[in-house]
C-alpha cells in the first residue's frame, strides 16, 4: 500500500520510475499471494480438511520428474543436481500431488541454500518395508541448535549469531513456510521427515515412508 500511495504521487511525466514501481508491487503481490496459499494448504493440512482416499504413488517418477524440473533452476544457479532411483518401482499410498510438493519443497531448498559450484543429489531406495528419500547438499548447513525448530512457520535462524546465516531470507523469495508444510504432509502420510547438517558442510534431509500399494 506504501508503494501504491507513492506511486500516486509521481507526477504523470515521470513513467520511469512508475514503471520500477509497479514492478515492486507485483513482486510484492505474488508474494503475498504465495504466503496466503501456503498459509491456507497449512491450515487444511492440519485440520485434515478435504480428506481423499490415499492412491498408490510411484516414487521412482516423482524422484525423477522433479529433478528434471529443477534441473533449469539448479543449471541456472551453477548446481549440479543429480538423482538416483532403483531399477524396481517403489510404490506408498498417499496424496501424490502433496508428495509432490514435499519433495519438491526440499529440493527448492536444497538449491537456494547451496553456494555456486555446490551440488545437490535426490536418492529414492528401499529399505525393509520403507522407501527412504533423501536429498543431500552442499550448502550453508544449518546449525545444532536450530535444527530441531526449523519445521516451525516463519522460524528463523539468528543471523547474527552464525556469521549472517539465514535459513530463510528475503534474497531467496521464499515464505517461510517452505518446510512446515513439507513435515505437516509427512504427518499426514504418517511418514518421518529428519534433518541432518553441518554448518559449511551442507544437509541432509531424510523422508521415511510405508511401502505398498
Amino acid at each position: 500500500l506504501a508503494t501504491v500511495e507513492a506511486i500516486l504521487r509521481i507526477p504523470p511525466s515521470n513513467q520511469q520510475d512508475t514503471q520500477i514501481m509497479l514492478h515492486t508491487v507485483e513482486r510484492q503481490g505474488r508474494r503475498l499471494s504465495h504466503l496466503i496459499a501456503d498459509l491456507l494448504l497449512l491450515t487444511s493440512l492440519e485440520q485434515n480438511s478435504g480428506v481423499k482416499p490415499f492412491q498408490p504413488c510411484c516414487l521412482n517418477d516423482l524422484v525423477s520428474d522433479l529433478t528434471e524440473e529443477f534441473l533449469e533452476m539448479a543449471i541456472a544457479a551453477d548446481i549440479k543436481l543429480t538423482c538416483q532411483i532403483p531399477s524396481f518401482e517403489v510404490y506408498t499410498l498417499g496424496n501424490e500431488s502433496q508428495l509432490y510438493r514435499l519433495v519438491s519443497n526440499l529440493i527448492a531448498n536444497a538449491i537456494q541454500y547451496t553456494p555456486r559450484g555446490g551440488y545437490v543429489s535426490v536418492s529414492l531406495v528401499k529399505k525393509d518395508h520403507a522407501a527412504v528419500i533423501a536429498v543431500k547438499d552442499t550448502g550453508i548447513g544449518i546449525p545444532l541448535a536450530d535444527q530441531e525448530r526449523i519445521f516451525e512457520r516463519f522460524y528463523r535462524v539468528d543471523g547474527d549469531a552464525y556469521g549472517g546465516l539465514r535459513l530463510r531470507s528475503r534474497k531467496t523469495g521464499g515464505t517461510g513456510l517452505g518446510l512446515a508444510i513439507a513435515q505437516a504432509i509427512a504427518h499426514k502420510h504418517q511418514a518421518t521427515l529428519i534433518v541432518e547438517s553441518q554448518v559449511g558442510k551442507g544437509s541432509i534431509f531424510t523422508l521415511f515412508c510405508t511401502t505398498g500399494v
